[in-house]
């Protein structure tokens, strides 16, 4: 058994799922570039350098991006009945 440590954050195995289909939706359905989809993840940077020039969060991108997204989650069809 493993400990709790209360600054850990709590890994939920559908949470991980999501975010993989997520990233997997970016790569393979529509044409954004693989930095905005790890920026709407909110995953750091591994590496230090391009870390500190990176200037933008791609702020309107991930509007867009986001709102495909929930367009590809719930179609407009199941949108009117809802």
């Amino acid at each position: 058994m493993t400990a709790f440590h209360p600054l850990q954050p709590l890994r939920h195995p559908l949470l991980s799922a999501l975010q993989w289909a997520f990233r997997d939706w970016v790569a393979e359905e529509i044409n954004y570039p693989g930095e905005v989809a790890e920026v709407a993840l909110a995953h750091a940077i591994p590496n230090k350098v391009e870390a500190a020039y990176r200037r933008t969060d791609f702020l309107e991108k991930r509007r867009a991006l986001m709102s495909d997204w929930g367009a590809f989650c719930i179609p407009a069809k199941l949108a009117a009945v809802a």
